[in-house]
């Protein structure tokens, strides 16, 4: 709903100045009883003033100014409710027995209000910012005349207390609003029961000294009190990237010219409408629309202390409050709850250099509070998606800087209850991020780890599953990062590494966990996990590591991760039973990435199973669905897993993947059905290798042409080829950032039947070089690989492959 907000009377006074009751009576109506008020006929209420002589409606009349006495005669009744109340509070203007027109205008004093809503009998009006603290008169402009039918007690507001460490002993201030008086009363600052004596003193900002950090800040003005928690500096962003920023982009920003990460900045004529969408890009939107950008204003602020910088933010922000709230792209969820932490951080800290005169925190503030009723909303809650954490974020951090105002304080419990539903809606019971995508598990994770960092910080309760959830988390974070840091891209998944993506989260979450110490370290610190080949049982992860080894040998270990979970989100692609391997130092069988969220044939291959290491059917995809993991077997020397799927109709789909040794993979693949069908088995490597086929298989080079993947078919892979950069039909493509495709080699060995079978062998490092041959025999249920190697015979046997009573034997 607008507000329309009144700063001058003179434009508001009525072009009315006689009572009420010396109006003479209609002629037909009844003479009224001794003592009663005359009234207009049945249903008709009169105005409440007649015109002053020389009142027009654009002005009050000469020498009528607030203070002034109403003219003679008697007073309209007006009642007031509530009597007392803080900045922002609603107060109800109810005239009785007469009618205000559209030019009634209500003071506190000598402070114009902000109108809420107008009546023919009423005028909803705030407590205004500036006005002082205590008992206060009402003043009714009507008709070229000044009523003042009640006092209202204002109170102090305190909104936010914060302190930060000096040389001599902590720094305080105080945030709010009506925390002094213009008549030159102070009052009293009190932290935990000390008087304290500010430095600064102010309507809206107190700054004072204390010898260490007070837990409870007490303000008294005019006989009115408030008390508040008092929390630390920093307290006013939950996450990091709130107070980063650069200084190239702020200076772009102070010529309208907009950065947003991804794509190229453009220029956007002042003053913005907040309805600018120059790329036709949903991600474009989300960054500009929760304000992320300003950030680079915050930063160059803090950093140069030029003033341009401060200007422009808050030129941004008083912008949005006027037109912004009502553009069709701020109803964005996410963007909301980014936008709310955007706000709220640049608020807090602007106020706290006294960078803010009244107006201007008064209007900043109250777009807080607005965008929280939005996200308080159970419509705009997305409890199942990692969205939740951010809006439950938000708003648990406006609720804890507004602690004055019940509107937003009251959120505190419903942001906890909110963060406790999306632990588990989001969060699969396994600890992997339900949208079974790999950068999205440690995005998630970094999030919740600031939020539990920022409430501890400030006390503030947060539900008991949120700390065995992080560990949960972190568990999967320790095995499935490949030995370089490198994050193996499934679902909806860019580059991400985790020794240099939020490396400041990263090594503060490492610092509780040995394991991830490291893992992060590359062996150099921490402990050596004791696992090495873990299933995540309900996401149908399945991780398996030759050892994880020391510094010396750590990178050079082999690490795979194969998929037998479910598709469940939009962040999930259609890539059942897919696997990434990492050999002898580099990822040799990768996902082919995110890409887009914007939908085109690209990004549809980019979701499709032909852009993923499994096998597809008919050159189609599988359908969304349930793929599950059947046997997981470890020895001391090798890790097994079997999973399946029936997401094509009518086929179904067995693969077993055994790590026989470091740098020896063994897969196994069994399709079957009662028709014929196309069978194509996908291998997809990054794209600064190149693959040679050659007879049974494929021959992987890096870029000085070294081999570092052997593919050995060991019963015949069929019709082979080899596909790169093709766009009719796409194949071939490879993206780690967002809407950037390299073009990469898509490896492809198909046979046609009812049914098929492959027995394949991937050979890192050494094996590479001087690869196996390999040999199958099969029986009904059973299937044996022997594979030779230089000076020995590795033999596998699984029988009921993928299937109950599955047996798996390794000599």
């Amino acid at each position: 709903m607008k507000r329309t907000t009144i700063f001058a009377l003179a434009s508001l006074l009525a072009a009315c100045a006689t009572p009420n009751d010396e109006r003479p009576a209609p002629a037909d109506a009844p003479a009224p009883a001794d003592g009663a008020r005359a009234r207009a006929p049945a249903g008709v209420d009169p105005p409440c003033a007649t015109p002053a002589p020389g009142a027009n409606a654009s002005s009050p009349p000469l020498g009528v100014r607030p203070g002034d006495a109403p003219k003679p005669g008697a007073t309209p009744s007006f009642v007031v409710s509530p009597t007392r109340g803080r900045a922002g509070t609603a107060l109800r203007i109810d005239a009785e027995a007469c009618t205000l027109d559209d030019s009634a205008a209500i003071q506190i004093r000598e402070n114009p209000t902000a109108v809420r809503e107008r009546r023919a009998s009423t005028i909803a009006v705030e407590i205004p910012p500036d006005v002082s603290a205590g008992k206060q008169p009402v003043r009714v402009h009507v008709g070229g005349n000044v009523y003042t039918p009640v006092e209202v007690v204002v109170e102090p507001t305190l909104e936010a207390v914060y302190y930060e460490p000096t040389a001599t002993g902590q720094r305080v201030y105080v945030l709010g609003h009506n925390l002094g008086s213009k008549q030159g009363t102070r009052g009293f600052l009190h932290g935990d029961g000390a008087e304290l004596a500010p430095s600064t003193w102010s309507m809206h900002r107190l700054v004072a000294e204390t010898s260490a950090p007070p837990s409870r800040i007490k303000v008294g003005v005019s006989g009115e009190s408030a008390e508040v928690v008092a929390r630390p500096v920093g307290f006013e962003r939950i996450y990091g990237f709130l107070d980063q920023g650069d200084l190239a982009s702020a200076d772009m920003l102070l010529e309208d010219t907009w950065p947003v990460d991804r794509f190229e900045p453009v220029h956007l004529g002042a003053p913005l409408t907040f309805r600018e969408d120059p790329y036709g890009e949903k991600y474009w939107r989300f960054i500009f629309y929760s304000l992320r950008p300003l950030n680079h204003l915050l930063y160059a602020w803090r950093t140069t202390g030029d003033a341009r910088y401060k200007d422009k933010l808050v030129e941004v922000l008083t912008r949005f409050a006027e037109v912004g709230l009502d553009s069709p792209y701020t109803a964005d969820k996410h963007a909301s709850a980014y936008r709310a932490m955007v706000i709220t951080n640049a608020w807090a800290k602007l106020r706290r250099a006294g960078a803010l005169d009244v107006k201007q925190d008064a209007t900043i503030a109250h777009l807080v509070r607005r965008t929280a009723e939005f996200l308080a909303d159970p419509a705009n809650f997305e409890a199942d998606y990692n969205h939740g954490f951010a809006e439950s974020a938000a708003l648990a951090l406006v609720a804890n800087q507004f602690t004055a105002f019940d509107d937003v304080s009251q959120h505190q419990a419903l942001a906890r209850d909110r963060l406790r539903t999306v632990l588990t809606g989001a969060v699969a019971d396994d600890g992997v991020v339900y949208e079974q995508a790999t950068y999205y598990h440690y995005y998630v994770l970094s999030q919740i780890w600031q939020i539990a960092r920022w409430a501890s910080s400030g006390g503030v309760l947060v539900p008991d599953e949120l700390f065995p959830r992080i560990q949960q988390m972190i568990d999967f974070g320790i095995h499935v990062a490949a030995p370089d840091g490198s994050v193996p891209m499934f679902g909806a998944s860019i580059s991400r590494n985790v020794r240099t993506s939020d490396g400041a989260v990263m090594a503060d979450i490492a610092s509780t966990s040995p394991e991830l110490r490291y893992v992060i370290t590359g062996g150099k610190e921490g402990a050596k996990p004791a696992e090495r080949c873990p299933l995540f049982p309900v996401s149908g992860v399945s991780i398996m590591r030759s050892d994880w080894g020391t510094a010396a040998d750590f990178t050079d270990q082999t690490h795979l991760v194969f998929d037998t979970g479910p598709y469940r989100t939009s962040h999930s692609d259609l890539d059942a039973l897919s696997v990434q391997l990492f050999g002898a130092g580099k990822t040799v069988l990768a996902d082919g990435g995110l890409y887009s969220y914007e939908t085109s044939p690209l990004q549809q291959y980019f979701r499709s199973t032909l852009a993923h290491n499994t096998v597809a059917v008919d050159g189609g995809s599988q359908s969304k669905g349930v793929a599950s993991p059947v046997t997981h077997l470890t020895s001391p020397d090798a890790c097994y897993q079997s999973g399946a799927h029936g997401l094509y109709p009518g086929v179904s789909h067995q693969r077993g993947v055994l790590l026989v040794e470091k740098d020896l993979v063994l897969v196994l693949d069994e399709l079957s059905s009662a028709t014929s069908h196309s069978y194509e088995q996908m291998w997809h490597p990054p794209p600064a290798l190149s693959t040679t086929l050659v007879d049974g298989g494929a021959t992987v080079r890096d870029a000085k042409g070294a081999p570092v993947l052997a593919i050995v078919q060991a019963e015949g892979g069929g019709a082979s080829r080899v596909a790169r950069g093709s766009t009719e039909p796409y194949d071939g493509w490879y993206s780690d950032r967002y809407e950037v495709v390299t073009a990469a080699d898509s490896i492809h060995f198909a046979k046609t039947g009812s049914s098929a079978t492959f027995a394949t062998v991937l050979a890192t490092g050494p094996y590479a070089v001087s690869p196996p041959t390999a040999t199958t025999v099969r029986t009904p249920g059973r299937v044996t690989v022997s594979i030779a190697l230089p000076g020995r015979t590795r033999v596998v046997t699984v029988e009921n492959l993928g299937r109950g009573g599955e047996v798996v034997s390794v000599q």
